[in-house]
């Protein structure tokens, strides 16, 4: 039924600085972006008159990830315990270099970097400036 996880949609204020952490920090690279509208889109997403930047944006090994822009969004508090989804997951080479770089970035951490108790992996959670949690995972030899 199920092939895979196509990408994930993440919605988004502030594009430009949506981008600089997505593409700059994390080495995303953008492969579309245009701004959709019209008939398709207002039916597919049930809203009248919707007009949406989409960003696609592909990491080295072929994650997709989609920022949507559609100008004004509510605010929502995020918190990691909320029901739905909470996350998106990262694998990354050097989690003590990418923590630094994004620290150094002003990146907000709920902590430094983890050894897990079976020591497989470090782990660390952050939020991109639009408030999204990140994990960042490393796996250890």
């Amino acid at each position: 039924m199920i092939k895979n996880i196509r990408h994930v949609g993440v919605v988004v204020d502030d594009v430009e600085r949506a981008l600089s952490f997505y593409r700059d920090l994390l080495g995303f690279e953008v492969f579309w972006d245009k701004v959709e509208q019209g008939e398709f889109v207002e039916t597919v997403l049930n809203i009248t008159s919707v007009r949406v930047r989409t960003i696609k944006m592909r990491s080295d090994n072929g994650c997709v990830l989609e920022l949507l822009h559609f100008g004004q969004n509510p605010p929502a508090t995020k918190s990691i315990r909320q029901n739905g989804l909470t996350h998106i997951a990262l694998s990354v080479i050097d989690i003590d270099q990418t923590y630094s770089l994004l620290k150094e970035n002003k990146i907000e951490f709920l902590s430094a970097p983890q050894a897990s108790p079976d020591k497989k992996a470090k782990v660390s959670f952050c939020r991109d400036f639009e408030g999204n949690f990140l994990e960042l995972v490393q796996e250890l030899d």
